[in-house]
C-alpha cells in the first residue's frame, strides 16, 4: 500500500505539470514546454524517492516518532 501512495504522488505531480503548461499556452508572454514537464517530474519522483529512503533508513520515523 505504501508503494501504491509513492505512486500516486508521482502520477498526481506529473498531472499538475501538464496542466501548469497547458495554462501557461494561454497567458501572453509566456510557452509551455515539454522539457518543463520532465524537469518537474524528475523533481517529484527525486522527492518522492528522497522521502521513501529516509523513511526506510527510520530518519521520519525517529522525527516524528512513526511506528511501522
Amino acid at each position: 500500500l505504501y508503494h501504491n501512495k509513492n505512486c500516486m504522488s508521482i502520477l498526481i505531480w506529473i498531472f499538475y505539470s501538464i496542466t501548469d503548461e497547458v495554462h501557461q499556452l494561454f497567458v501572453p508572454g509566456r510557452s509551455g514546454e515539454i522539457t518543463d514537464v520532465f524537469i518537474d517530474s524528475t523533481g517529484s519522483i527525486i522527492g518522492v524517492l528522497a522521502y521513501y529512503y529516509m523513511r526506510k533508513s527510520r530518519f521520519i520515523n525517529k522525527f516524528y516518532k512513526i511506528k511501522n
